[in-house]
């Protein structure tokens, strides 16, 4: 059954099978978790009864699992001899030869109130009491989603979806059963509970979300993700939980620029309202939900595409504005203007779906970013259609140091010229071809001054005051 296992698993992943007795030993297992007795997947999960052999006192379980009813369901049942030992629903696990119960986690509320299916992880790990009774080889039946006949217990037949069950005969190391957790809560949007701190692992063993520098962004946790030996590929992704949906992240290829590597994301789970604008400010605010990016060896070549539903946002876009995307790259999440990349939006949908196609990640020394979403105050000044966003801050300048960031409809060069009161050029800068522009100058002499950007056979102008 092992080398059965080992032979879909490396077929799925393209694998030609006159390279199998030499890739048998380096094969992708879930979490990079080595051996499962059983391990079946959405299109295996239709064969209701699964064999398991040998002694299963050490025996450990992963489901996941989607239901939209409340009502308890039974997940599986493990049986011997045509009697029933073991017993796990959505709501408790049961040992059904001594009658002791154990209740299980109640989902949180919006999982519980949600009107689509949500994804859910259940484990079960050894007990001394169970495995007394299961110390002997032999034979038993894992039978799936289906009723038991006991009547202590009003379970129903399963009536939602099994996405994914893992079995071992093995006692899993505390860094193992982290490792397949997370390969399972990433794969399905799944956030691990944090009231004790749980790291997402790599295949190694190395975190690629931490939970302690994530401690104020603990809340729906995602990313993405490329790494053979923990059999994870995952190009886009969002949060499964309904209050955290409305946002997801891809990559903008089909294929990442790396071997094993991982970005993940998390919510500060604040409002996602935007403050009370300020007029004496000309770029745009973070609403009070924000997020951080964490990075494992992620390449910061790749591009990457954000999605955003604003019908599930609670503060409505006043008329004429939209939407900007927020990076900010400090590390601190402080969204101060010279750390903070302003990103207008690429595609608005008629459904409201907001679209950010070519987002590529700035320069962060700790490999950590923060972003969020807000729009520009009503003192922002207005562009055309290819200049796209001129923002020019502090203007006027107290002290002749000045940002300037600039927005284009498509990638070009930016040719930047700086023309005294006398038409004199005083500066003039090029930057290479994007669809993001962003310079940070010092002029020392106080006066007014004309900056003209030009991008190809474009032109837009604007005036610097430094008094």
């Amino acid at each position: 059954m092992k080398y059965f296992l080992i032979k879909k698993a490396l077929l799925l992943s393209g694998v030609s099978l006159l390279m199998l007795p030499f890739l048998v030993a380096q094969a992708s297992w879930p979490g990079a978790v080595a051996d499962p007795v059983l391990w079946l997947q959405t299109e295996d999960l239709s064969t209701a009864s699964h064999e398991l052999a040998g002694q299963l006192n050490q025996l450990q379980v992963f489901v996941v699992y989607a239901t939209t009813t409340e009502t308890e369901e039974v997940l599986w049942t493990l049986s011997h001899a045509d009697t029933s030992r073991l017993l796990m629903t959505t709501n408790r696990l049961a040992d059904l030869q001594s009658g002791e119960y154990l209740s299980l986690p109640a989902p949180p509320l919006e999982v519980i109130a949600a009107e689509q299916e949500v994804p859910q992880l259940r484990t079960y790990f050894q007990s001394q009491a169970i495995n007394k009774r299961l110390q002997e080889e032999s034979l038993y039946d894992l039978l799936l989603g289906q009723k038991a006949q006991w009547p202590a217990i009003p379970a129903e037949n399963f009536s939602g979806k099994l996405l994914e069950l893992v079995v071992y005969d093995r006692l899993l190391s505390l860094q193992e059963r982290q490792q397949l957790e997370s390969y399972l809560a990433l794969k399905y949007g799944i956030s691990l509970q944090q009231e004790v701190a749980r790291h997402y692992l790599s295949a190694t063993g190395i975190p690629y979300w931490d939970a302690l520098k994530a401690r104020a962004y603990p809340n729906h946790i995602s990313g993405i993700g490329s790494d053979f030996a923990s059999s994870i590929q995952h190009l886009r992704s969002s949060s499964a939980t309904p209050s955290g949906s409305f946002l997801s992240i891809g990559l903008q290829s089909d294929s990442f620029l790396c071997q094993a590597c991982y970005l993940s994301w998390s919510d500060n789970g604040m409002a996602t309202v935007v403050a009370a604008e300020s007029t004496e400010q000309d770029h745009p605010q973070p609403m009070q939900r924000l997020w951080m990016l964490q990075s494992l060896d992620f390449n910061p070549e790749q591009k990457l595409v954000f999605s955003l539903d604003s019908r599930q946002l609670y503060s409505q876009l006043p008329r004429g504005k939209q939407w900007y995307l927020l990076l900010d790259s400090s590390g601190e999440g402080a969204f101060q203007p010279e750390s903070t990349h302003y990103l207008p939006p690429d595609q608005v949908t008629s459904e409201g779906v907001i679209y950010w196609t070519d987002v590529q990640l700035p320069f962060s020394s700790p490999n950590l970013w923060h972003f969020s979403f807000g729009f520009l105050p009503e003192s922002t000044r207005a562009t055309n259609d290819f200049f796209q966003q001129v923002l020019l801050s502090p203007n006027p300048s107290p002290d002749g140091h000045f940002q300037l960031r600039v927005s284009l409809a498509e990638p070009e060069p930016l040719l930047v010229s700086i023309f005294n009161d006398l038409g004199q050029l005083a500066k003039q800068i090029r930057l290479s071809p994007s669809r993001h522009h962003f310079l940070q100058q010092f002029i020392p002499a106080k006066g007014s001054y004309h900056l003209v950007l030009q991008a190809g056979e474009r032109q837009y102008s604007t005036t610097l005051l430094i008094p």
